[in-house]
Protein backbone atom coordinates (compact mmCIF):
# COMPACT_ATOMS: atom_id res chain seq x y z
CA UNK A 1 0.00 0.00 0.00
CA UNK A 2 2.57 2.13 0.81
CA UNK A 3 4.31 1.91 -2.49
CA UNK A 4 1.22 2.82 -4.00
CA UNK A 5 0.77 6.15 -2.33
CA UNK A 6 4.50 6.33 -3.27
CA UNK A 7 4.00 6.15 -6.87
CA UNK A 8 0.80 8.28 -7.12
CA UNK A 9 3.24 11.50 -5.25
CA UNK A 10 5.40 10.82 -7.54
CA UNK A 11 3.37 10.71 -10.63
CA UNK A 12 1.23 13.61 -9.17
CA UNK A 13 4.00 15.36 -8.44
CA UNK A 14 5.72 15.42 -11.70
CA UNK A 15 2.44 16.06 -13.49
CA UNK A 16 1.67 19.21 -11.88
CA UNK A 17 4.68 20.73 -11.75
CA UNK A 18 5.38 19.73 -15.74
CA UNK A 19 2.21 20.20 -17.01
CA UNK A 20 1.19 23.88 -14.55
CA UNK A 21 0.23 25.60 -17.68
CA UNK A 22 -1.98 23.38 -18.52
CA UNK A 23 -3.88 22.48 -15.17
CA UNK A 24 -6.90 24.44 -14.24
CA UNK A 25 -7.02 26.22 -11.28
CA UNK A 26 -8.81 23.56 -8.93
CA UNK A 27 -6.29 20.89 -9.95
CA UNK A 28 -3.56 23.54 -7.97
CA UNK A 29 -6.12 22.92 -4.92
CA UNK A 30 -5.30 19.16 -4.51
CA UNK A 31 -2.63 19.07 -2.44
CA UNK A 32 0.07 16.27 -2.05
CA UNK A 33 0.48 16.86 1.61
CA UNK A 34 -2.88 14.31 2.70
CA UNK A 35 -1.51 11.50 0.85
CA UNK A 36 1.95 12.04 2.70
CA UNK A 37 0.01 11.72 6.00
CA UNK A 38 -1.80 8.80 5.70
CA UNK A 39 1.53 7.22 3.65
CA UNK A 40 3.11 8.39 7.52
CA UNK A 41 -0.23 7.12 9.24
CA UNK A 42 -0.06 3.69 7.66
CA UNK A 43 3.61 3.40 7.97
CA UNK A 44 2.92 3.97 12.38
CA UNK A 45 0.24 1.30 11.86
CA UNK A 46 2.30 -1.41 10.37
CA UNK A 47 5.67 -0.58 12.89
CA UNK A 48 2.83 -1.25 15.49
CA UNK A 49 1.51 -4.64 14.33
CA UNK A 50 4.88 -5.53 13.58
CA UNK A 51 5.75 -4.88 16.88
CA UNK A 52 3.01 -6.74 18.07
CA UNK A 53 3.62 -9.79 16.43
CA UNK A 54 6.66 -9.49 17.65
CA UNK A 55 6.47 -9.61 21.40
CA UNK A 56 4.02 -12.35 21.02
CA UNK A 57 6.76 -14.41 19.30
CA UNK A 58 8.60 -13.83 22.06
CA UNK A 59 5.56 -14.60 24.54
CA UNK A 60 5.48 -17.64 22.54
CA UNK A 61 8.90 -18.63 22.09
CA UNK A 62 9.22 -18.01 26.46
CA UNK A 63 12.31 -16.56 25.94
CA UNK A 64 13.90 -12.69 25.09
CA UNK A 65 16.73 -13.56 22.88
CA UNK A 66 18.51 -10.69 21.12
CA UNK A 67 17.64 -12.25 17.66
CA UNK A 68 13.90 -12.38 18.28
CA UNK A 69 13.87 -8.78 19.18
CA UNK A 70 15.99 -7.47 16.49
CA UNK A 71 14.41 -9.46 14.05
CA UNK A 72 11.11 -7.88 14.62
CA UNK A 73 12.84 -4.24 14.56
CA UNK A 74 14.22 -4.89 10.90
CA UNK A 75 10.80 -6.07 9.89
CA UNK A 76 9.23 -2.96 11.39
CA UNK A 77 11.30 0.36 10.18
CA UNK A 78 10.89 -0.30 6.94
CA UNK A 79 6.99 0.42 7.05
CA UNK A 80 8.13 3.56 9.06
CA UNK A 81 11.34 5.06 6.06
CA UNK A 82 9.00 4.25 3.35
CA UNK A 83 6.06 6.16 5.06
CA UNK A 84 8.54 9.27 5.99
CA UNK A 85 9.95 9.50 2.66
CA UNK A 86 6.40 9.64 1.35
CA UNK A 87 5.61 12.43 2.96
CA UNK A 88 9.33 14.03 2.76
CA UNK A 89 8.23 13.88 -1.44
CA UNK A 90 4.90 15.14 -1.14
CA UNK A 91 6.00 18.43 1.14
CA UNK A 92 8.99 18.48 -1.43
CA UNK A 93 6.26 18.83 -4.46
CA UNK A 94 4.02 20.47 -2.65
CA UNK A 95 6.57 23.66 -2.06
CA UNK A 96 7.92 23.20 -5.42
CA UNK A 97 4.38 23.56 -7.05
CA UNK A 98 3.03 25.83 -5.24
CA UNK A 99 6.46 28.17 -5.98
CA UNK A 100 5.77 27.70 -9.59
CA UNK A 101 1.99 27.93 -9.19
CA UNK A 102 2.86 31.69 -7.82
CA UNK A 103 4.49 32.47 -10.66
CA UNK A 104 2.01 31.16 -12.99
CA UNK A 105 -0.54 33.11 -11.05
CA UNK A 106 1.04 36.72 -11.77
CA UNK A 107 0.29 38.59 -14.65
CA UNK A 108 3.77 39.93 -16.46
CA UNK A 109 4.95 43.28 -15.74
CA UNK A 110 4.55 45.22 -19.60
Amino acid sequence: MLYILLAYILVMGFYQHYRMEKIRVYLFRKSLIPVGLIAVCLALWGVVSQINQTFEAIQAANDISPSLVAGGITQAYPHLSLGLLCLILSLTFYYFNSKKRKEAMTPPLT
